[in-house]
C-alpha cells in the first residue's frame, strides 16, 4: 500500500482571503467539517477558534459575526477532507437594491396612475362637455327661445347631433313664424271680412 502525507499551510490562504477587496461587512471564509472556521479574511476570527454551523442553502442567516447576512456556500473536497467556502454580505446591503427596485417600481406605478387618470379625466370632458351644451340649448328651445343655436365643430357623432339639433332648431322656428304669419293673414282677413259685412 502507498500512503501520500501533504502538510498544508493555511497562511497562504488567510493572505488571499485578506487580499480580496470586499464591501464594508462583507467577509469571505473557509469552514472545515467540524465546523472550526480554518479560515478567514480577518485573521483574529480563525485565532479564537471560531465555530460556525454552516446552513444547507443559501438565504439570509445569521452570520459568523452574529448579524443579520445574505449567506452563500460551494463545498469543495481534498481526498477525504471536505471544506465549505463561505461568502457573506450584510442582508440590509443585500436587500438594498431591491428595495431600490421596488421604490422606484412604486414611483413608476404612481406616476402611471397619474397619467391614466389624467387621460381619463380628459377624455371624460371631451364627452361630457358637448352633451352639457346640447343639454343647455334644449332646455333654452324648451323654453321658449328659438334663436338659440348649437355652435360645434366637431366631426364625430357628437358634432353630427349637434348639426341636425341646429337644423332642426332653425327648421321649427321657421315653421313657427310661417304659423305666426298665416295667423296673422288669417285674423286680417276675418277683421276686413267682419267690416264689409
Amino acid at each position: 500500500k502507498n500512503v501520500l502525507v501533504a502538510e498544508t499551510r493555511l497562511k497562504p490562504v488567510w493572505d488571499l482571503l485578506a487580499s480580496l477587496s470586499l464591501g464594508q461587512g462583507s467577509s469571505a471564509y473557509i469552514v472545515d467539517a467540524q465546523n472550526r472556521v480554518v479560515a478567514h479574511n480577518n485573521p483574529s476570527v480563525v485565532l479564537r477558534n471560531t465555530l460556525f454551523t454552516v446552513p444547507d442553502q443559501a438565504g439570509v442567516y445569521t452570520g459568523v459575526n452574529g448579524t443579520s447576512v445574505d449567506l452563500v456556500t460551494n463545498r469543495i473536497k481534498f481526498g477525504k477532507q471536505e471544506l465549505t467556502v463561505v461568502t457573506e454580505i450584510p442582508a440590509t446591503e443585500a436587500l438594498a437594491e431591491v428595495y431600490n427596485t421596488e421604490l422606484t417600481l412604486a414611483v413608476l406605478f404612481l406616476f402611471a396612475i397619474l397619467i391614466a387618470g389624467g387621460l381619463g379625466w380628459f377624455a371624460a370632458r371631451q364627452i361630457v362637455q358637448p352633451i352639457e351644451t346640447l343639454v343647455k340649448s334644449a332646455q333654452a328651445i324648451s323654453a321658449g327661445d328659438l334663436s338659440k343655436q348649437v355652435e360645434m365643430t366637431r366631426r364625430d357623432e357628437i358634432g353630427t347631433l349637434a348639426n341636425a339639433f341646429s337644423r332642426m332648431t332653425s327648421q321649427l322656428g321657421e315653421l313657427i313664424g310661417s304659423l305666426e304669419q298665416r295667423v296673422t293673414d288669417r285674423t286680417k282677413a276675418l277683421a276686413t271680412s267682419t267690416e264689409v259685412s
